[in-house]
């Protein structure tokens, strides 16, 4: 029974920390993105990239590959704009597409090594 709790210990751990590796693509990816700059000059709090990044990384490991005309994304382009939205920053349809994208190939990407 106590090997039994430790490995399902050990699992609950391996994949906390999967999500935190994998959360943390998606940070970079948007941090690499060169439009953030500007956005968090104008009033986007850098900490929120991170919770972004948790909430998308926690939706989409749901999903297998996401092809551009899921449902999700559009529910990921909604969640973006809502976001940018309360930091007041405006986001043309162009750059919300372009870091849906961003997020689309990163997803794909992880999904792709992982099969």
């Amino acid at each position: 029974m106590g090997k039994f709790k430790h490995a399902n210990f050990s699992e609950r751990v391996i994949l906390m920390l999967g999500v935190n590796i994998i959360s943390k693509q998606f940070s970079d990816a948007i941090m690499k993105w060169e439009p953030i700059t500007e956005m968090i000059e104008e009033g986007l709090d850098p900490e929120e990239i991170e919770c972004i990044s948790v909430s998308i990384s926690d939706t989409l490991s749901e999903f297998g590959r996401i092809n551009k005309t899921d449902q999700i994304v559009l529910d990921l382009e909604d969640f973006l704009y809502d976001v940018f939205e309360e930091y007041g920053v405006c986001v043309s349809d162009d750059l919300l597409s372009e870091l849906v994208e961003i997020v689309l190939k990163t997803h794909n990407s992880k999904t792709r090594t992982k099969e």
